[in-house]
């Protein structure tokens, strides 16, 4: 997602993902501030990895750290499985009854292995925002959600249902996995999976058989972004948190300023670590 995969100018010209759209809302203009160094198709894995491997001065320093990443873990350990299973049932040779058990048995299965991956996504994902913190100790750190690129209104009922059973509740399961490191580790947790709920063909590429967002989607994501930037922005510090998600009080001698930078790592599909960095900002009171 982050490099801007299926955008006009991927991959040799400059695409409007939400990292740069994000970028020029909040004023970024230099390309010393902007660099994206996108990987597509990086796992969690493959995101602890670069960072305990790459030079840490690429990632050192800043102030606001959002972190997007599972999609790709999911997809790995699902997709073969799922494009048998659509195919299967595309004939829709099976009565009510007898589908919707089919569909919960191969669901269940589903589950038992997204729960796998989701273990080791969280662990991926605790060591690398530990690393993180390590080298941005006094930022803002913030993780997303995965969102569901088949959730549509206008799918036919048995896609409907084949989301609603099996893909829906994996997701949910990889989202619970995200929610729970970001809170463990005290840092935010943002919902993109609700904004792009039941509108994947508003938002994504899908009917042209590709689960990334469309220019739609990176607008919405960058403004999901953006108002929780300015939400905290708008408290004067960016406060850590608690394991509730809910911001714990700094020390009366915090200084009154914001320092806003961002760096977006690894997202579904299009895998990317984004930097993004601004001057320092007086906060008001």
């Amino acid at each position: 997602i982050s490099s801007g995969y299926g955008l006009e100018g991927y991959p040799d010209g400059k695409p409007e993902n939400y990292g740069k759209i994000l970028a020029n809302a909040l004023g970024v203009r230099s390309q010393d501030d902007y660099v994206n160094l996108s990987i597509d198709g990086e796992t969690t894995f493959g995101l602890l990895w670069r960072i305990s491997e790459m030079d840490n001065s690429l990632y050192s320093g800043f102030d606001t750290v959002v972190i997007s990443s599972g999609g790709n873990d999911l997809l790995d350990s699902l997709m073969p499985s799922l494009m048998s299973l659509i195919g299967e049932f595309s004939g829709d040779s099976y009565h009510n009854a007898e589908l919707l058990s089919k569909i919960k048995l191969v669901g269940d299965k589903f589950f038992s292995k997204t729960k796998q991956t989701a273990d080791l996504l969280g662990d991926n994902l605790d060591k690398s925002i530990e690393i993180l913190r390590q080298n941005n100790p006094d930022a803002f750190i913030a993780v997303l959600s995965i969102y569901d690129p088949f959730s549509d209104e206008n799918n036919s009922a048995l896609y409907k249902l084949i989301d609603k059973t099996v893909i829906n509740p994996c997701i949910s399961i990889i989202n619970d996995a995200i929610r729970s490191s970001a809170q463990k580790n005290g840092v935010h947790y943002i919902d993109i999976f609700k904004a792009f709920e039941d509108n994947a063909r508003k938002l994504t590429n899908i009917s042209e058989l590709d689960i990334h967002p469309n220019s739609n989607g990176h607008r919405l994501i960058a403004d999901k972004l953006k108002k929780e930037y300015e939400a905290i922005a708008s408290s004067s510090v960016f406060l850590p948190v608690n394991e509730a998600g809910i911001p714990k009080d700094l020390p009366r001698s915090s200084p009154p300023a914001i320092i806003a930078s961002l760096f977006i790592c690894t997202a579904l599909i299009a895998v990317a670590l984004k930097i993004l960095k601004m001057k320092k900002i007086k906060a008001r009171h």
